[in-house]
């Protein structure tokens, strides 16, 4: 047998040749090593081998018939016996900790494949786990206790305590009787949030949203396999999904939103999304997303805030016209026309920080106005404020409730004042997105990264643009 190489090596010369003692780096196995004295009339005794072992602090798992065995041999033959296994620890057998078995998609992360033709296939999206009513929804795998082992020295192994987890069930989910599954209780889409498992309702509209379905609000996920018509409004807590295309609608989405026939605005349409977007093109839209924003094809004439990233297909790919954000970069293959149309590309947390400082600092103002009124208030009555304790209980109220009024409303300025102070701070990082234009950049382009602008004066090819934190201003690179 192979030997492991020890860190312990004990060696002892005998009256008539060595003994060699050896534990590995585990101290789980200990080998025994003979090397016979040829001059020598008298062999190894295994009360010798013992005495080292004892002497070694070795008490547990040795094989006395295998050293009986190696000593015969060493002493009838004379040849040296190497690496023999003569004592072996108990081995610790370690604990499993409880987990938790899904049965449906538990990423809300868009994954899509482009063919050839760099076409996405937005029906094999998975997006929407949809149920059926008594379908196991997910299984608890239970804990099992490790067994401690014992090394050869007689230490305890302790394999330690393993973890626990528990199924925890929210709408429309029952726990099944031996507390180990849970089941749906009705037919609709199984969403995981922090951990609790719910089952809701999906609303599906076989044809167009139009006079015949009217304005939709729903707790839950969405399917249009129609197209929304302009006037009309979708609002979701879940998944938003349009097979066919969007006009001149309003959409509000708690989820991903799919619109695989694209989005034709006419300047009318207003979309709200709190996750990613995924869609065919973009024309004539206000559009606000939370998560990424995936166009195979166009943005035209758009208004786009998008927090996270803007990622274009690959076939078609351009950005003409409009605004464009992309708070944490942006991937196209064009920007701007051959006819010049201005475009505004923006990349970076920047302008999203600047609306938050506006907006804040006008609520300062506000609650600065509040508090002065409060004050004014007062002063009728200071004498009565700075002497509460004198009065009787009833007519204490009035007045304590004003000096509470005051305490929340300076409390509120403090915080205000503090997020100010961070805004500020953030605001003076450095910009680490990019933009990334694998064809063409069209002249009268405006980019702006970070706290730097570049406007695009002449056509220029394949070249991402960075922020230049130090010396402000855009590094135009070759894209390879």
């Amino acid at each position: 047998m192979c030997k492991p190489k020890p860190i312990i090596g004990h060696t002892i010369k005998s009256m008539l040749g060595h003994i060699a003692i050896e534990v590995t780096a585990d101290r789980m196995e200990v080998f025994l090593t003979l090397l016979p004295d040829s001059d020598a009339g008298q062999g190894f005794s295994v009360s010798e081998i013992q005495t080292i072992l004892t002497e070694e602090g070795i008490v547990h798992g040795i094989r006395l018939n295998t050293i009986e065995r190696s000593v015969e041999e060493a002493n009838a033959i004379g040849d040296p016996v190497e690496g023999i296994l003569i004592g072996e620890a108990t081995p610790m057998q370690p604990q499993k900790d409880a987990h938790i078995q899904y049965n449906f998609r538990t990423s809300s992360k868009v994954e899509f494949k482009e063919d050839e033709q760099g076409r996405v296939n937005y029906q094999e999206l998975g997006l929407i786990n949809s149920v059926s009513q008594g379908e196991i929804l997910a299984q608890k795998i239970p804990l099992e206790e490790g067994i401690a082992g014992l090394s050869l020295y007689g230490e305890v192994i302790n394999p330690g305590a393993p973890k626990d987890v528990h199924l925890v069930t929210g709408k429309n989910v029952e726990m099944t009787e031996d507390s180990l599954s849970c089941r749906a209780l009705c037919t609709g889409q199984v969403l995981l949030k922090n951990r609790i498992i719910n089952v809701t309702h999906l609303y599906e509209v076989p044809h167009d949203v139009d006079l015949n379905i009217g304005n939709i609000t729903f707790n839950g996920a969405v399917l249009i396999r129609g197209n929304v018509l302009g006037g009309f409004s979708i609002k979701a807590t879940e998944s938003v999904t349009v097979l066919g295309i969007v006009e001149g609608a309003t959409i509000v989405c708690g989820g991903v939103l799919v619109i695989k026939g694209g989005i034709k605005g006419g300047d009318k349409c207003d979309i709200r999304c709190k996750a990613d977007l995924v869609t065919s093109f973009v024309e004539g839209a206000s559009i606000e997303c939370h998560g990424n924003l995936y166009v195979e094809t166009s943005i035209i004439n758009s208004h786009v805030k998008c927090y996270s990233k803007i990622q274009m297909g690959t076939r078609k790919g351009i950005i003409v016209g409009g605004d464009v954000l992309g708070v944490q970069g942006i991937h196209c293959q064009e920007t701007g026309s051959r006819l010049g149309v201005t475009t505004r590309v923006t990349i970076g947390d920047k302008p999203v920080i600047r609306e938050r400082l506006s907006a804040t600092t006008l609520e300062i103002e506000k609650q600065k106005e509040i508090l002065a009124k409060i004050k004014n208030g007062m002063k009728a009555h200071q004498r009565l404020f700075d002497n509460l304790e004198v009065l009787p209980p009833q007519k204490r109220v009035p007045f304590q409730e004003v000096l509470n009024a005051k305490g929340e409303t300076e409390k509120k300025i403090g915080q205000l004042i503090e997020s100010v102070e961070k805004l500020q701070n953030l605001y003076h990082f450095r910009c680490l997105a990019s933009l990334k234009v694998f064809r063409t950049i069209y002249a009268n382009t405006i980019i702006q990264v970070g706290h730097s602008q570049y406007p695009v004066l002449n056509k220029l090819e394949h070249s991402g643009f960075f922020e230049d934190h130090e010396k402000r201003e855009v590094e135009v690179t070759a894209l390879a």
